[in-house]
């Protein structure tokens, strides 16, 4: 099974999202895993353009960084997970940035529709509301169901999130292991 990992935290020592992607790829190693580290990679904000892609997808001025890699690797991926840090109960702006640049990338309907249509698991780091969270990720990914998404906070484990340790906590792992079991076969 070929599996994404987009992590879209900022920051730049690995902290709860790229160790929750460790854990993953450990626990489940039968997969064929692809990290992509959002925030690190060249994805250029939609600005300074004419707004070419509303006309000609191909025409956008930025059709060259690297947003097209991960579109085209959640179409091609069985399954994508998205380790996304909220940030005073919204998401990070590269999630934001994201999807703006899928203007330029869908040339029609069934594209788009395989996009949408693919397997995708939604983890949110959070110690926040998360409803807002929830319906942004639902509109953006195309995705109708809440049990595509697993909360971890914190605050539940009386931990603080900027120590980067929810990864520690049995409990975090046997929630991870059993949510990302839903979408993978059991791999041990």
């Amino acid at each position: 099974m070929n599996v994404g990992i987009y992590s879209f935290s900022s920051r730049r020592s690995p902290g709860n999202c790229k160790r929750i992607s460790d854990f993953i790829m450990n626990k489940f190693e039968l997969c064929n895993f692809s990290y992509f580290d959002i925030d690190k990679m060249d994805i250029h904000r939609c600005s300074n353009c004419e707004y070419q892609c509303f006309h000609d997808n191909l025409s956008c001025i930025y059709n060259k960084d690297e947003a097209k890699s991960i579109f085209t690797s959640i179409i091609l991926n069985d399954l994508s997970i998205f380790i996304v840090p909220i940030y005073c109960d919204f998401p990070p702006s590269s999630l934001f940035i994201l999807n703006e640049r899928s203007q330029s990338f869908f040339k029609n309907f069934l594209q788009y529709d395989n996009f949408k249509n693919k397997k995708k698991a939604f983890i949110l780091i959070s110690n926040t509301n998360i409803c807002n969270v929830k319906n942004i990720i639902k509109h953006m990914f195309q995705v109708e169901d809440d049990n595509s998404f697993l909360v971890l906070s914190s605050h539940d484990y009386n931990l603080k999130s900027i120590n980067g340790d929810l990864i520690q906590e049995k409990a975090v792992k046997d929630a991870l292991y059993n949510f990302i079991s839903k979408f993978i076969k059991d791999s041990r």
